[in-house]
This record gives C-alpha cells, sequence and structure tokens, in this order.
C-alpha cells in the first residue's frame, strides 16, 4: 500500500481548525470563569449589604421611636421628621436618632441576687417625685451609682462622673408621652429640646434624679436616659455612625474624628417611613478583575 504524506495546504486548513476550536473553547472557559467570579462576588456583597444592615438595626433596637429625623447634613442643618412628606427622595439624607443607655438600664452583676441589677428602672414614683416644681423625679429600683459607672465607661467619662454634673451634663431624660410631640426636630435635635432634660444622681440618694438646668413642664410614669444620640452618613464610599449630644448643643459633626466605621464599598444608602413601616435600605458594590461593575441592594424593614 502506498502511504502520502499531507500536503501543506491541507497542514495549515488543520491548523487553521484546530485555532479556531481552540479559540472557542478559550471563550467558552473564560465566560465560564467569568459567571463563576460573578457570582462569588456578588455574594460577598450580599453579605457585606447583611453586615451592614444588621449593624443599623441593633443600633437602631435601642432607639427612642419618636425621635428618628432625616438631616441634609452632618451640621445638622435640613432637619425633618422621617415620616414627613416633604423629604426628597433625590438627596442624600442622614439618618440621626436619639437611643437609649440600654447598657445603664441593664446594670451590673449582683452576685447575691444571681442576676443584673438594673443601673435605672424607667418608672417614675409620681407620689414620691416633685411634681410641682419639677426639681426631681423618684424611680425605686434603680441604683444610679451602677448607671454612671457604665455611662462612663461607655463615653469615657472622668471625674466630675457623667450622672454627677450639675450643668452641661452628658445624660438627658426623656419621658414616654410627654412634650408637644409637634416635631422630632425641635423635641429631640436641639439645646432646648421639649423632650429631653438633662439630669443628674441626687447625692444622698441613689434612686432620685434632678434636675439642674431646663426642667420639664410634665413627668410621665415611664421614661428613659440616653447619654447619645446617633447618625448615620454616607462619605464617600464609606459609611459611618456619628455619636453626638443634642442637648449640649451639639450636631453630628462634634465628635467626627471619633465616627466609628459602619461598612465600606457602599455606593447607596436609604431610608422611608411608610405606613408606620420604617425601611432602610444599603447598596454595596466593587470592580470585578475583568472591569465588570458589580452591585447588591438589600432592604430591611425594622418597625
Amino acid at each position: 500500500m502506498k502511504k502520502t504524506a499531507f500536503t501543506m495546504i491541507e497542514m495549515i486548513f488543520v491548523i487553521v481548525i484546530l485555532g479556531i476550536v481552540a479559540g472557542m473553547t478559550f471563550i467558552q472557559v473564560s465566560s465560564v470563569y467569568e459567571d463563576m467570579m460573578q457570582k462569588q462576588n456578588s455574594g460577598e456583597l450580599e453579605s457585606e449589604a447583611k453586615v451592614v444592615l444588621d449593624q443599623i438595626t441593633a443600633r437602631l433596637s435601642n432607639s427612642i421611636k419618636d425621635s428618628l429625623v432625616a438631616m441634609a447634613s452632618t451640621d445638622g442643618s435640613g432637619c425633618e421628621p422621617v415620616s414627613s412628606d416633604t423629604l426628597d427622595v433625590s438627596k442624600k439624607y442622614i439618618l440621626a436618632w436619639v437611643g437609649k443607655s440600654d447598657e445603664a438600664n441593664l446594670g451590673l452583676w449582683d452576685e447575691t441576687l444571681g442576676d443584673y441589677r438594673p443601673g435605672w428602672s424607667g418608672f417614675v414614683d409620681i407620689d414620691g417625685s416633685d411634681t410641682a416644681g419639677h426639681t426631681y423625679i423618684s424611680t425605686k429600683g434603680s441604683k444610679l451609682s451602677d448607671a454612671e459607672k457604665i455611662i462612663d465607661q461607655l463615653i469615657g467619662q472622668q471625674n466630675p462622673y457623667s450622672l454627677s454634673q450639675t450643668t452641661n451634663s452628658p445624660v438627658a431624660i426623656y419621658f414616654a408621652g410627654s412634650g408637644s410631640n409637634t416635631n422630632a426636630c425641635n423635641d429631640f435635635f436641639n439645646q432646648t429640646a421639649d423632650k429631653m432634660y438633662k439630669v443628674k444622681k441626687a447625692d444622698n440618694d441613689d434612686t432620685k434624679l434632678e434636675f439642674k438646668e431646663n426642667k420639664p413642664t410634665e413627668i410621665s410614669e415611664q421614661y428613659a436616659l440616653s447619654h447619645s444620640a446617633y447618625a448615620i452618613a454616607r462619605d464617600g464610599t464609606n459609611l459611618y455612625l456619628y455619636s453626638f449630644r443634642p442637648w449640649l448643643g451639639q450636631n453630628p459633626n462634634a465628635n467626627a474624628t471619633n465616627r466609628k466605621l459602619l461598612g465600606q464599598n457602599v455606593s447607596g444608602f436609604g431610608f422611608k417611613w411608610s405606613g408606620g413601616l420604617f425601611r432602610i435600605n444599603v447598596c454595596v458594590s466593587k470592580k470585578t478583575p475583568s472591569g465588570y461593575d458589580i452591585e447588591v441592594c438589600k432592604e430591611k424593614a425594622i418597625f
């Protein structure tokens, strides 16, 4: 049998075919790899968005519900209640609220009781309080010296201690159902707020809170202590938590150097009050190695 070799044309034809097959295979492999990377990046972004939302939810869980407001800037300007119909959806608002001092409410561990001993009980003994002059309230079941120790540690306060200051107290009290309920910005976010009053503990009574500056016009049976208000704002692609004290005339910028990072790669942050339900939306994004932009948004209803 006679054997013949490949001609040059046949060899070139085979090489071309193999090149086409190899090119198609490379495109398919590249497409599968890109799809895999996009899914991986999307999963990572979804986890990041969830972590940010969980942090915000945890912070808001100790908020005074009526105090939620939107601000146009961290300087406190453009303040409006979150339920306002005049909020401009095109603006990048800052979310702000006054927080309850839950850690001080929980108190310190008592070995004898085998439980936590409340720092402040949250209840007013109306009969034992000065309801005429509104100079003090009696809060039985409290151990305010324990509450002071906890607040001191949380805010880094040293002598004079947080609940022992006769002026410019870093601790304020809120009475449930009190005030005019006119506007959350006026009620909570100025130095003469209608619902927040600076207090100190009595020198010789661990269950008595005194008003040394502005006094409430009415006292209710339930109260909460606060050592800080909070604000959430974007700065570039980072989302930060600010702490400040409106009853001392402060806005979020007051302690901007001590702001806490909540999340990175944040491309969007928004919130909406709708029918008694408060929704928060967070978007995070990143660029893949091949240059594609991926964005993931998650939303959560708070209450």
